[in-house]
């Protein structure tokens, strides 16, 4: 058969077709010149191995069974080149039957590739270019080797190349630097026809990263595409949504302040150079007051703008080296590098911003925050502090105190009394009583101005029932004004009845007397009414001390240099420490009634109580026993050194009119300070009473 073609090789090397003779067994046995240059390969090695080896293995069967028949049209199949790339053929097979070649084949075969691409879109090059460039989606055309052929048009208007400049480039010098090799890494070991998705951050001529989601297809064994095929979309949502995902991780979505995970984060690199240095850090938690009460009276949404005021006043107020974080539903943590001074500095600061009004939909509310603080030195855990923190404040929280027909009332209830309250403001049902304050001869020195709400339905309310809603519905500042006013009514009834000698004490907030213009209107008031200084005190608990900032210690010193007096109440439940006694123009301390009803009883409460009387027989101080309620309370007290005493032994709180009565014996003057009590009326109280009251000598004197 050899011989038989040597005589016709020069011919059929002139035919511009390849062509490709094989025997019976399918070994290829002659290939032409147009072949040779058609595919590449070096003829010698090729001749006499299976023509098969060159079809792709996909097309071998569409092979066999056109040479079973020999019928039809030219078919195309793929066929290996030299360069390893498959090239698309169209190839006619016909069958020899006589002579030496007999049960052989002749195959002449014709490179279609790029008639192929043609026909892809309609035999218009330009078309398909036109939909290519337009396509929203990015398209790299990749070598085998991993450089850039092409791009179109999408890859630069989103990342801003010109293809010139890309083209010929490695594909993963476009990516990102931390990812370019496990980029370069997945190409290269992409099996054929096979795909893979990546969300890759590519780099934009600006210097940005952009983030893309491509997905990489092996066509380097298709004779049209010849290498990668990479297709890709820039994956904005996709972005978005991790930055989302990555972001609540590690905060809280209400407010944008870390969460408790966050926090720890945040904090591990302060807590680390504190346990190698030795260096100071603590934390400071706060929980805000009633929060429930807040939600149930105007809502949930209200309760989380407060919420979210909050956050903001702190966000507002910490250091840049700060750590501050939702740490739980209500309770916020600080984390600081200081020591406990400036820790102590830190938690005033933020009580003091936390005590403004926060207006809310037209309501002015005002909260409260219990905190409690602890500090390390390397040698203690973050997560111990904050424990200690927790086990403090579960402890120290304000309670509410016992069932209250009015804040344990339903939410409509509830909202009804807060407009109840309103117009009780309007309708003069706010009054001041007196509760007498008297020597240790039981003769008055002076009264407390306690507020009572006379009640058209309910009967006389006293504060416990409803303060705690005037502060939530925001009427504390007119509440305040009117205490005011009528103190100083009743002040100048006394003086215009004879006893201008009796002092009448004030309970007022820190956020009363750090109001601007406090001092300026007390001093102007009581001037006009004519009322000495020397016969006012303002009272001041000692849980509000940690809320008194410089306005009200400037207002506060002022009025103490005026003559006014200033008591701190329900001295010895607040934790103060005894440098506020310095720090503050205090002249009188308040022994709390607690301490005082404990007398006889519990040797922890007397201990006390005469710790506190000796101290402020040290430091110059008045002293005041509250909630005196028996002899026996009454003689420890006399005996120990206490020289006023206040409590049901000696009377109850009493209308302004009765009480001008009792240490006048003259009625209450035409004009003077409202309130009038009938015979027969009812104060609910929730404090209880004790002995009944023996006969309070209230004379002149």
């Amino acid at each position: 058969m050899h011989e038989h073609l040597n005589a016709r090789e020069s011919m059929l090397d002139a035919i511009p077709d390849s062509i490709l003779v094989v025997d019976a067994e399918i070994r290829l046995v002659y290939a032409n010149d147009a072949c040779v240059r058609s595919l590449g390969h070096d003829r010698a090695e090729w001749i006499g191995r299976p023509v098969f080896e060159l079809v792709h293995p996909d097309d071998v069967h569409l092979v066999v069974a056109r040479m079973a028949t020999l019928e039809g049209s030219p078919i195309e199949v793929r066929i290996l080149g030299g360069d390893g790339m498959w090239r698309r053929w169209e190839v006619l097979a016909t069958q020899v039957t006589d002579g030496p070649a007999a049960g052989g084949f002749v195959v002449s075969g014709r490179d279609v590739s790029r008639r192929h691409a043609l026909e892809v879109a309609g035999d218009d090059i330009g078309l398909l270019r036109a939909i290519v460039n337009h396509s929203s989606a990015m398209i790299a055309i990749i070598e085998p080797d991993g450089t850039v052929r092409s791009i179109n048009g999408a890859f630069t208007r989103h990342l801003g190349y010109n293809p010139g400049r890309v083209a010929g480039t490695r594909f993963e010098s476009w990516v990102a630097p931390s990812q370019r090799d496990w980029v370069g890494l997945a190409i290269g070991e992409l099996e054929t026809s096979s795909e893979f998705t990546l969300d890759g951050l590519m780099l934009h001529t600006d210097g940005s990263e952009v983030l893309v989601e491509f997905t990489v297809t092996n066509l380097v064994n298709d004779p049209t595409v010849c290498g990668y095929l990479a297709a890709g979309q820039v994956a904005d949502s996709l972005r978005v949504a991790r930055q989302r995902a990555e972001f609540l991780a590690s905060h809280d979505p209400a407010t944008g302040l870390l969460n408790r995970t966050g926090f720890y984060e945040a904090a591990a690199p302060l807590e680390q150079r504190s346990a190698r240095t030795g260096e100071p850090f603590g934390v400071v938690l706060f929980d805000i007051d009633h929060l429930a009460q807040i939600k149930g009276l105007y809502g949930a949404e209200v309760g989380d703008a407060v919420i979210q005021s909050v956050a903001l006043r702190l966000q507002g107020l910490v250091r840049g080296d700060d750590v501050v974080a939702r740490y739980d539903g209500d309770e916020f943590a600080v984390m600081s590098p200081l020591p406990m001074d400036g820790l102590l500095s830190v938690r005033e600061r933020i009580g003091l911003a936390l005590a403004e009004p926060i207006v809310i939909d037209g309501n002015e509310l005002r909260i409260t925050v219990s905190s409690s603080l602890a500090t390390s030195h390397g040698n203690v855990s973050l997560r111990h502090l904050v424990e200690q923190c927790e086990t403090e404040l579960c402890g120290t929280l304000p309670m509410l105190g016992e069932a209250n027909p009015v804040t344990d009332s339903p939410l409509s209830e509830r909202r009804q009394i807060v407009d109840e309250l309103r117009r009780a403001l309007d309708g003069d049902e706010l009054r001041l009583w007196f509760q007498p304050i008297v020597g240790v001869d039981e003769v008055s020195v002076g009264f407390e101005a306690l507020l009572r709400w006379h009640h058209p339905v309910r009967g006389v309310l006293t504060p416990a029932y409803f303060l705690p809603l005037v502060a939530l519905a925001g009427l504390s500042t007119r509440v305040d004004a009117l205490v005011l006013d009528q103190t100083l009514d009743f002040m100048t009834a006394l003086g215009q009845a004879g006893r201008s000698d009796l002092t009448v004490h004030m309970n007022v907030t820190p956020h009363q007397i750090g109001s601007a213009g406090f001092a300026e209107r007390i001093w102007a008031e009581r001037t006009a009414r004519r009322i000495d200084p020397e016969r006012l005190c303002l009272e001041i608990t000692e849980s509000d001390l940690l809320r008194v900032g410089p306005a009200a210690l400037e207002n506060l010193g002022r009025l103490r240099r005026d003559g006014v007096h200033i008591a701190i109440d329900d001295f010895g439940t607040g934790f103060s420490s005894l440098a506020h006694l310095l720090e503050l123009p205090v002249d009188m301390l308040k022994i709390d009634k607690r301490f005082v009803q404990g007398l006889g009883a519990d040797a922890m409460a007397s201990n006390l109580v005469s710790a506190i009387v000796g101290l402020t027989a040290n430091v110059g101080l008045e002293c005041v026993a509250e909630g005196v309620e028996t002899v026996g309370q009454r003689d420890f007290l006399v005996q120990t050194g206490c020289r006023q005493l206040q409590g049901w032994l000696f009377d109850a709180a009493l209308p302004a009119s009765i009480a001008v009565a009792k240490v006048t014996g003259r009625d209450f003057p035409a004009g003077g300070a409202s309130g009038t009590c009938q015979p027969g009326s009812s104060v609910i109280s929730p404090v209880r009473r004790g002995t009944q009251p023996v006969r309070w000598r209230g004379g002149p004197g």
